[in-house]
């Protein structure tokens, strides 16, 4: 909480919660460092597997908790007095792993917060190549109520929300309502997963419910947790009482985070309602901010949400075949790299 890598996503319940699910076969490789008896620095790495061609098969060092889970924000975890000095330390430690380490992938890191700086600093200091790439975060700043929100739209996507609203009224009663206040989180993960899955299985393709098994595993595990603390908010839009379409995810530091999304294509406009309603849900709530992290960011823009930098780093050992797959330019979420 000291630091400026206080998202939910670096925290020791995200972490602890997803090493959980993982399993004993996950590699875990923590970094500490303490100046005296204080500690002031956390680098929590852990070690995977990167498959090239679908032949060679590299270890790789990333960010606890990242994996199958929808996390974003990675960061070294610094105390703010002496940050390059804790890197400094990181990278010493680092470099015992050369022989055994060939790639580094984080893929979410914020450029505000520093964070991109951070990593950069770690990559320079153990001299290594590193491929970057960057994207745009969107988020809300909410205002003190949804009158001030609805104002700041463009009057063409205030039509659109009431359009749809009333097209959806037109097949019966519509109203939302936040699972939380009803039921267990198992339910409000049971109810994201159906709409999930409806989605993603219109177009042809399976979600990532059932793409990744411990995706759901993690997100279950989490959001019981999540519940207990208050942290959990599950925003469905029901229509004659029957979930058509959910906003999913957790709160932190005034902050909601949202993390996952479903909706019964049947209904159209039934996402673009529920969103609303979760805007609407979060002012009564005073929230602060609507994150609605990475990517994908036209129809964030519509809703206002502003665009923040990110960057993604991919970083490789100086051993010959690494440096030559960095300089190659090869991404580990292209067709070669499976990881």
């Amino acid at each position: 909480q000291k630091s400026e890598a206080d998202s939910i996503f670096m925290t020791y319940d995200w972490i602890n919660t997803w090493i959980s699910v993982s399993g004993p076969s996950l590699s875990i490789y923590t970094i500490v460092v303490y100046n005296e008896e204080e500690l002031v620095g956390i680098a929590p790495f852990y070690q995977d597997t990167l498959v090239l061609f679908g032949l060679l098969s590299f270890n790789c060092l990333r960010i606890q908790g990242d994996k199958n889970s929808s996390a974003e924000y990675q960061d070294l975890i610094l105390h703010p007095a002496c940050p390059s000095a804790i890197i400094e330390k990181f990278a010493e430690a680092i470099s015992q792993l050369t022989e055994d380490t060939s790639f580094f992938w984080v893929p979410y890191t914020s450029i505000k917060s520093g964070a991109s700086g951070r990593f950069q600093e770690l990559f320079e200091r153990l001299n290594i190549e590193t491929q970057q790439r960057e994207f745009e975060y969107f988020k809300i700043s909410l205002p003190a109520s949804k009158t001030e929100f609805d104002a700041e739209l463009t009057s063409k996507q205030r039509n659109n929300i009431r359009r749809y609203k009333k097209m959806l009224s037109k097949k019966g009663r519509i109203r939302a309502i936040d699972l939380i206040d009803r039921g267990s989180a198992d339910d409000a993960v049971e109810t994201l997963r159906i709409l999930h899955n409806m989605n993603w299985h219109s177009r042809g393709k399976q979600g990532v419910f059932e793409r990744k098994p411990v995706f759901h595993d993690f997100i279950a595990a989490y959001s019981t947790l999540a519940r207990e603390k208050h942290q959990l908010m599950a925003i469905c839009l029901l229509l004659n009482e029957r979930p058509i379409a959910i906003r999913f995810g957790y709160l932190y530091n005034n902050v909601f985070f949202e993390l996952q999304a479903g909706y019964d294509p049947e209904h159209n406009g039934s996402g673009i309602c529920a969103i609303d309603f979760a805007i609407n849900f979060s002012i009564n709530r005073q929230i602060n901010t609507y994150d609605f992290l990475a990517y994908a960011g036209e129809y964030k823009r519509r809703f206002n949400a502003q665009a923040q930098p990110g960057r993604s780093f991919f970083a490789s050992s100086r051993r010959l075949l690494p440096r030559l797959i960095n300089l190659l330019g090869i991404w580990p979420t292209g067709k070669h790299i499976s990881i």
